[in-house]
Formats: C-alpha cells, sequence, structure tokens
C-alpha cells in the first residue's frame, strides 16, 4: 500500500493485468515455466501506467516508468565513452529495464516526498515480492529479486561506476 507521500496506484496510472481477465484470454503453451514467464511479461506491460514525474520534452504529458528505463538504458549507450569512470554498459543495459518494475505495485515516489520516502524501501520491497512471484522458481534473479549479485542488491548499493551512470544527474542519493 503506497504511503501517504506516494500517489495510490490507481492515481499513478499504474494498473496490473486483471488476472482474471488475462486468464481468460491466455493460452498456455504447454510449458509451465514458458507460461509463467509470459504471464509476468504480461504484468510488467503495467510499468507503461506508472506516471513519472518528469514531464517529455515537448511538455505534452508526463513520462511513464517504461519510457523513463528505456530511456535511461539508451543514453547508456549513447555516453558511457564519457564518462570518468568507465560503467560496464553491458550490465548498466541489462539492469536499467528492470530498475522500476516494483513501482506497478510501489508507485513511483517522488525525490523530494518526505513522506513518501519513509516507507519506500518496505513497499518496494513487498511489491518485489508480489511481483516476482509470478516468475517460475529459479528465474527471480533474471530481473533482480535474490541472491548476493542479484540487480536488486546492486541497485541498492549504487556507489559503482556502472550504477552511477545510469542515474540521472540529478540523482541526490549518490
Amino acid at each position: 500500500m503506497p504511503s501517504a507521500g506516494a500517489p495510490p496506484a490507481a492515481e499513478n496510472g499504474s494498473k496490473s493485468v486483471k488476472t482474471k481477465d488475462f486468464e481468460a484470454r491466455f493460452i498456455p503453451s504447454g510449458l509451465e515455466q514458458l507460461d509463467a514467464r509470459l504471464k509476468f511479461t504480461a504484468e510488467i506491460d503495467a510499468m507503461t501506467g506508472v506516471l513519472r514525474r518528469t514531464v517529455l520534452l515537448d511538455r505534452s504529458r508526463r513520462e511513464n516508468d517504461a519510457e523513463h528505463s528505456w530511456h535511461i538504458a539508451v543514453m547508456v549507450l549513447l555516453i558511457a565513452e564519457y564518462a570518468v569512470e568507465k560503467p560496464n554498459v553491458h550490465h548498466a543495459v541489462e539492469m536499467l529495464p528492470v530498475h522500476d518494475l516494483v513501482e506497478i505495485y510501489a508507485g513511483d515516489t517522488f525525490a523530494y516526498d518526505i513522506p513518501g520516502n519513509r516507507d519506500k524501501s518496505e513497499r518496494e520491497k513487498d511489491a518485489a515480492d508480489r511481483l516476482y512471484a509470478i516468475l517460475p522458481p529459479g528465474r527471480e534473479s533474471t530481473c533482480g529479486t535474490s541472491g548476493k549479485n542479484s540487480m536488486r542488491q546492486k541497485l541498492q548499493m549504487p556507489n559503482t561506476p556502472t550504477v552511477r551512470t545510469g542515474c540521472s544527474p540529478f540523482c541526490t542519493t549518490l
């Protein structure tokens, strides 16, 4: 449940796939692990509904989480060679598309939202547990959920050239 500082999912524009509707339309492949991955893929489509505070350059609307993740991954490809500390571009591009998946359920918390940031970690952990439960056992680390080298852990310890390169120049936590 988002905090008082974070917008509720409906206000934020976030909505996950309605399981009942999706299940009625889903045609199983007969391969349990593949089906779970396809269902996860359908669920993360909800990132397109998570609105951020950032306005697009043309000022027509707010950016969504999917656009944000794609944009910063492409930026790393384009400008990494200019970084003072050279990042592992492959690793950064692997992490960036999934770094905000938990916001599907937790909502996007604005950096300067003091009340929203108080329980952000807890909301994001709960959201990760809920979201990654869709994946088959053993695949959680693909999208950053478990193990000492999981993307989740690496994103929680952002003091590396790779992660710093993927952050906004306005990132205040580094």
